[in-house]
């Protein structure tokens, strides 16, 4: 007797088929199972992982789809993943409806970027991801640094930027940044002006940057931010997400069972009611076998504060220790103004998490902006659905090759 391998409570199977459409009643689809570098192979493309040091010590793995021999010498585009997420989230839609694949067809050189807290940055010139200081970043004077996104702007992107520069012998490079890709995209390019003349254009999918207008019902996790920063300075850093833990215990209620449509109505709920429309249901075991990808708690914080403040600032450590660092009470913004690289902002009028006021916020302040607004995806829309091949990456690419 053989069961399928993907679910608690399946079907006897036939020992010579084990055919696991009839298991479960779904299809098991491959990548469920494969690291990001064994996904990109899995779809015939040829792959290579690159680490990264950052000037701080955190190493990071990116992953990279090089142009072949014939087309050698073309154009270098970086793609950042969103918040908690990971290089996979360009690579587990169909094929077809992958930006990564699609901009390797048109001979691009693909790197697919990570950041610090996530599972392809776990290791540290000096420490490892068990000791506290890993997650709290480094200390100054009487401060506790935190690992959140304005040090992933800071750190991570630029030192991604030059690594690739240096490999492909490039003096510019594409970049498209996802929701919190995006994020650290603006703040980087807004506070270092030698990144704007390696950054030749800029696409910000669906970009979650200052969530003033913030609609998901997260949004009342935000009350709770007193509360979570009490206990983050009475418990010291707490670890990252896992995805393949929690993947481990959702995958079985993902089937033609009780709690299917239960689990089914979580995650719509939380990404948007409208994703019904364009997420194909077989593929969320998928997306869920690589995500979350892990983050640490102070950039969840950090996210709240957003929500609070309602607008782009650093960290806020409380009155004392931001006196410390930044020389004021209140953290310092990001002067977005400073972002003078040629922008494609492509946005949905159905997207909770960055939704119109919260667009025009962010066209109220940058400059050489494009716009595509899309009438009726949700956030993760422009990752998964069934058709962003055509309706948003395809636009994608007609930007990027004017430059």
């Amino acid at each position: 007797m053989k069961f399928c391998p993907s679910c608690v409570s399946c079907h006897e199977v036939d020992d010579s088929s084990g055919n696991t459409v009839e298991d479960c009643g779904r299809r098991h689809l491959p990548e469920e199972d494969l690291q990001a570098k064994e996904i990109i192979e899995y779809h015939g493309y040829a792959a290579e992982e690159h680490d990264v040091t950052t000037v701080d010590g955190y190493i990071i793995r990116l992953h990279r789809i090089p142009v072949s021999i014939e087309n050698a010498g073309n154009a270098a585009v970086l793609l950042l993943h969103g918040l908690a997420a990971s290089s996979t989230s360009f690579i587990t839609n169909e094929p077809k409806q992958c930006l990564a694949f699609l901009l390797a067809d048109r001979g691009y050189d693909v790197w697919l970027g990570n950041v610090r807290g996530n599972l392809f940055c776990q290791r540290h010139r000096n420490l490892t991801s068990e000791d506290p200081k890993f997650w709290r970043f480094r200390f100054v004077q009487v401060i506790v640094i935190v690992l959140s996104w304005d040090e992933m702007a800071a750190y991570d992107f630029p030192a991604t930027v030059d690594y690739i520069l240096e490999k492909t012998e490039k003096e510019t490079v594409r970049f498209v940044g996802y929701s919190q890709g995006a994020l650290v995209g603006f703040a980087a390019l807004s506070l270092l002006p030698d990144l704007r003349q390696k950054i030749c254009c800029f696409v910000a999918l669906a970009p979650a940057v200052t969530l003033a207008y913030f609609k998901s019902p997260l949004r009342h996790v935000n009350r709770c931010v007193p509360v979570m920063e009490r206990l983050l300075r009475r418990c010291g850093e707490p670890q990252h997400g896992d995805a393949t833990k929690m993947s481990k215990y959702m995958k079985p209620f993902l089937k033609n069972d009780p709690f299917d449509q239960l689990s089914q109505n979580i995650i719509f709920r939380m990404i948007g009611p409208d994703s019904r429309k364009y997420i194909d249901k077989d593929r969320i075991p998928v997306y869920l076998s690589h995500n979350p990808a892990g983050t640490s708690y102070q950039n969840m914080v950090h996210y709240l504060q957003m929500m609070n403040s309602r607008q782009l600032r650093h960290f806020d450590y409380g009155l004392v220790k931001n006196f410390l660092k930044y020389g004021q009470a209140r953290p310092p913004i990001y002067p977005l103004e400073n972002v003078d690289v040629p922008l494609y902002i492509i946005w949905s009028e159905k997207d909770v998490y960055a939704n119109r006021k919260d667009i025009e916020l962010l066209f109220s302040r940058v400059r050489h902006a494009k716009e595509l607004k899309i009438t009726d995806y949700s956030h993760l829309d422009f990752l998964w659905a069934n058709n962003v091949g055509e309706t948003v990456y395809s636009r994608v690419i007609e930007f990027l090759e004017q430059f």
